[in-house]
């Protein structure tokens, strides 16, 4: 039985694209906490403090994680189950930040989409661009290329 083949564009998105930024992102929380904190929440509204680091630091943790799995795991192997269970997870992961970021900012006294920041912004965006992509594996959009190559033209 042939061995399934991810099409190149997941391929290299879910296991180059994703950790690297997964990546950026730990390294970010780790090495400057309070930039992460304000990037979070307006310094007007609730200044950085020491003691915000563990939570920071947990995130940093979690996202590592996920770095791990789609770096890692995804590279090992070709079940397309585990593949699918994958994105699926980080797919409700996505999903789950674009809940809350509105919601956040809204709590904050911000919640005209003319008060979002430009960070606010480009994490909306980004966010929806990588779901788009999750759901489309997902849906088989693309498909793989052994399934391509498999198929007869009519």
């Amino acid at each position: 039985m042939a061995t399934p083949h991810v099409n190149n564009f997941y391929r290299i998105w879910f296991t180059w694209v994703d950790p690297i930024v997964l990546l950026l992102t730990v390294i970010s929380f780790i090495v400057a906490p309070q930039v992460a904190w304000d990037f979070a929440v307006p310094e007007y509204i609730l200044a950085y403090n020491d003691l915000y680091e563990p939570l920071i630091h947990q995130s940093a943790a979690l996202y590592s994680f996920m770095g791990l799995t789609l770096g890692v795991l995804l590279r090992v192997s070709d079940d397309p189950k585990v593949w699918r269970v994958v994105q699926a997870s980080v797919l409700f992961v996505d999903i789950s930040l674009m809940i809350i970021m509105p919601v956040t900012c809204a709590r904050q006294g911000r919640g005209e989409l003319s008060q979002w920041r430009g960070g606010e912004w480009f994490n909306m965006f980004f966010t929806l661009w990588v779901a788009l992509i999750r759901a489309a594996y997902l849906l088989n959009i693309g498909g793989s290329e052994s399934s391509a190559k498999g198929k007869k033209s009519n």
